[in-house]
């Protein structure tokens, strides 16, 4: 017969569970886009953010070391292996002598490691500067890693890289400037950005039924014509003038579908489009303007 009056406090115990198990510790985005700055434009830095969750002792102290472009020890700067980003070559670090330098003068400066800490009770975000040049070359973006390791780490661990919200290791693209060149000046020293391209590049393409292309992406121009994050361009790559989305998407887009009326569905990291509440998906007209009959609401 079974007795299932059972003393409190009688018995096997079962296994002991903890009640703390791991901080953790990420990179805030796995993808960051910045700008070579120009005299006077910004302040010169890229702002890298780590951040601080899981499920560990919330009084305790937490550390972890970072590095960028880690080949054989953290933060050597000899890694050029890394994936690049669509367009992109390889950043030329500080100093320029280092082994395996990317193409043209500095890109980025020091620090190249550290650490990065958090006291007891402490969850604020941390951010790291790392200086940015412009080193007044026409040239394509260029990119540097920067990653989480878990050695010498104190009270945490690094996060997954999936999903990508929690990276441990992030790539940053440094876009140049658009240099402005009208046609009736003389060519400016360096030269303009010529190329037909989006500055930064696109993420998504769609092709008109006329052989139009429409372009989606993190660019703020089209060859040195404003566009924010949304473009239609001719079948010889220039700019389509008659396609004007006004200000643009406010963040990165990342899908398009064409319609047969000519208008086009776009989705992606906004949000706002024009200045008109689109929460990461709006349409847009033949002409550009936001199609005010579709609205979404929050998605």
């Amino acid at each position: 017969m079974l007795d299932v009056n059972i003393p409190y406090n009688f018995g096997d115990p079962g296994p002991t569970v903890d009640l703390f198990t791991n901080n953790i510790i990420n990179l805030e985005v796995k993808h960051q886009t910045t700008t070579e700055y120009l005299p006077g434009d910004g302040d010169g830095f890229v702002h890298i953010w780590f951040t601080r969750t899981g499920t560990g002792d919330p009084a305790q102290n937490c550390s972890m070391n970072w590095g960028i472009n880690s080949l054989i020890s953290l933060g050597d700067l000899h890694n050029n292996v890394f994936d690049l980003w669509p367009e992109s070559d390889y950043a030329t670090p500080t100093p320029e002598t280092t082994w395996a330098p990317g193409i043209g003068a500095l890109d980025f400066g020091l620090p190249s490691s550290g650490k990065v800490e958090w006291g007891g009770n402490d969850f604020a975000p941390k951010e790291l500067l790392i200086p940015i040049y412009d080193d007044n070359v026409v040239e394509f973006n260029e990119d540097f890693e920067i990653e989480l390791t878990n050695d010498g780490a104190v009270n945490c661990r690094m996060g997954e890289s999936i999903p990508a919200s929690s990276p441990s290791r992030s790539t940053i693209m440094i876009s140049p400037p658009v240099r402005w060149n009208p046609r009736s000046t003389p060519i400016p020293s360096p030269p303009a950005t010529l190329s037909l391209v989006p500055t930064p590049p696109s993420s998504a393409m769609a092709v008109t039924p006329d052989q139009q292309i429409i372009i989606g992406g993190a660019f703020t121009a089209y060859n040195a014509v404003l566009r924010n994050r949304i473009a239609r361009v001719n079948f010889n790559g220039t700019i389509d003038k008659t396609f004007d989305p006004g200000n643009g998407a406010d963040g990165l887009v990342t899908s398009l579908a064409l319609q047969s009326d000519g208008a086009v569905v776009i989705g992606g990291d906004f949000l706002s489009v024009d200045g008109i509440n689109r929460y990461h998906i709006a349409r847009l007209l033949d002409s550009g303007k936001v199609d005010t009959s579709f609205n979404p609401g929050w998605c």
